[in-house]
């Protein structure tokens, strides 16, 4: 079976973000992004990037190349609470 796409949302109070993760079908690479919320203004989505290693944006690119939505959500979480304690 080949990799499907994936996605997941969390949302940090701490950074008032929403942080977006997707793995395109077909491939093991990673990529967030977020959604910041300017009220009264229009919200500032930033474009796809990979997260790395450690809740980072550079190093060692983070991959998932199973299909199991819960081990894709572990991932995906563990970058993210490491990103957040970054902050």
């Amino acid at each position: 079976m080949g990799k499907e796409q994936m996605e997941i949302t969390f949302n940090s109070r701490k950074l008032n973000r929403k942080f977006e993760f997707m793995r395109p079908s077909g491939s093991e690479y990673l990529l967030v992004r977020m959604t910041i919320p300017l009220s009264p203004f229009p919200e500032i989505i930033t474009d796809w990037v990979q997260p790395c290693e450690g809740g980072a944006y550079s190093g060692g690119t983070l991959t998932y190349c199973g299909n199991d939505y819960s081990d894709f959500k572990t991932v995906c979480h563990r970058w993210y609470r490491k990103h957040i304690r970054g902050e």
